[in-house]
């Protein structure tokens, strides 16, 4: 399977739903123009999906929200410093996965969550604009 990006969103304010975009501008050592996180989160969405059909809802359902949703590359395999081409754009990974915490149903009855070990975080090594359908590849 080609890997894509299935969906990209923009979080203007803190707090604030998310806003779907055809395309995101990436700004050179940080993130995505307009948004308001300092890197770019990445999900797949094979663990989106999970999330959305899991009965017991985790913590950080809720809470997390991806800038990029690819289709079709376990980012799970992926480490840190992985360079990741997404369409002409090459991101970099700076931190894989993500805290678990306590107060979490997920947590207290030990049930492997997807989004500690499944959610990447990036920043982009040049500006460049992204679109949904751009191929992604790990280089």
């Amino acid at each position: 399977m080609t890997a894509k990006v299935a969906g990209l969103t923009q979080f203007r304010l803190k707090g604030m739903p998310g806003v779907p975009m055809p395309e995101i501008r990436l700004l050179k050592g940080a993130g995505i123009q307009g948004d308001f996180h300092q890197d770019i989160s990445l999900l797949s969405a094979g663990t989106r999906r999970w999330m959305e059909a899991h009965a017991e809802k985790g913590l950080c359902f809720r809470r997390f929200r991806e800038n990029i949703l690819i289709e079709g590359l376990p980012l799970e395999e992926l480490d840190h410093n992985s360079l990741l081409s997404v369409g002409n754009a090459v991101l970099r990974i700076r931190v894989y996965g993500k805290p678990c915490y306590n107060e979490c149903g997920l947590y207290s009855t030990r049930t492997a969550c997807r989004l500690s070990g499944r959610s990447v975080f990036a920043v982009a090594e040049q500006d460049e604009v992204i679109r949904i359908g751009d191929l992604v590849r790990v280089l």
